[in-house]
């Protein structure tokens, strides 16, 4: 059971890292980001480029949510419905925390730190929610 385990877990972690890593299989929104930074390298220009990435995460974390509701069943589906309330939680109260901590530093490089951070919470739930799907969908 514990080796069955470990297969499946090492076999999330490869699909996750095919999808996500840092070549041409990158996530469009990734490539989109590393592509504004480059032609926007001022703080103010960057900080631009991770506020549109953090709108367009959010926006991809509706769509996979919203087509993996579509695959569940009716008892899956209010359990998703809550685990995602939880997490909305989650997010905002960690957010809160970034902007407190982030407020502590001095130096302009530390604002679209505080973005990239906000980001990678979103990024995550978006990850692990395409992991889902995608196990419904080989099922």
């Amino acid at each position: 059971m514990r080796a069955l385990l470990l297969t499946i877990f090492f076999s999330f972690i490869i699909k996750c890292d095919s999808l996500f890593s840092q070549n041409s299989n990158q996530h469009p929104i990734d490539q989109w980001l590393n592509d504004c930074i480059k032609q926007n390298q001022s703080t103010a220009e960057m900080v631009e480029c991770a506020e549109e990435a953090l709108k367009k995460w959010d926006k991809e974390l509706n769509k996979v949510y919203k087509e993996l509701m579509q695959l569940l069943d009716t008892s899956s589906q209010k359990k998703l419905k809550d685990s995602q309330k939880i997490w909305l939680n989650y997010r905002d109260e960690e957010f809160s925390f970034i902007e407190k901590l982030y407020s502590t530093k001095d130096g302009t490089m530390f604002i679209p730190m505080r973005y990239f951070d906000k980001i990678n919470i979103v990024k995550n739930r978006v990850i692990t929610l395409m992991s889902y799907l995608q196990l419904i969908k080989e099922m």
